[in-house]
């Protein structure tokens, strides 16, 4: 009883209720779509949907409180996938990928709260390796490898430390030889 009469209570005093979600659209000049994103209490809230003039889409991706959220994609215009990257609370946080127009990868690696971390790999547009290395911190660490593309042979092998380049070719020889690498 006490109990039906606090809830009677708290609607007649107007309790909060949940407010509705709103949908915004934007539209190109000749009346195709542009975007559709969704909000809630004034911020960016749900899905984000853009597409490009021709009609396909170019993005889709979440926000949660305003700020990007979980999984977002790009495509080209011909539909061909750009890029796949993950975010939290508005920042790149996970796997990204991106991709050539030709369909053929171009970079893989991953974020920690916005910043890039751990193996990077990215090549040229037919795919061949061209530079490959780690991120700690957002920062270039240890060895970066480049290949010549044309030849698939090792262009150069540099070394790093906390983002600046190891310029000393005895520190640098012997993080080569640690490594294993001749």
């Amino acid at each position: 009883m006490k109990r039906a009469l606090l809830l009677c209570a708290l609607a007649a005093c107007g309790a909060p209720t949940a407010e509705p979600v709103n949908e915004r659209k934007t539209f190109f000049a000749d009346g195709k779509p542009w975007s559709e994103l969704h909000y809630a209490h004034g911020k960016p809230d749900g899905l984000w949907t853009t597409w490009h003039k021709n009609g396909q889409k170019a993005s889709l991706g979440s926000y949660s409180e305003g700020a990007m959220s979980g999984h977002w994609q790009r495509w080209y215009e011909d539909g061909a996938h750009a890029v796949d990257a993950n975010y939290r609370a508005g920042l790149l946080d996970g796997d990204y990928e991106e991709w050539w127009p030709n369909g053929k990868r171009h970079t893989h690696g991953s974020y920690r709260a916005g910043k890039a971390e751990g193996l990077w790999t990215e090549w040229d547009r037919d795919e061949r390796k061209l530079l490959e290395g780690s991120f700690v911190n957002g920062e270039r660490e240890g060895i970066w490898t480049g290949w010549n593309p044309a030849t698939g042979a090792v262009r150069r092998h540099a070394l790093y430390s906390k983002g600046q380049a190891v310029d000393d070719p005895v520190k640098r020889q012997a993080a080569l030889d640690a490594a294993g690498i001749k």
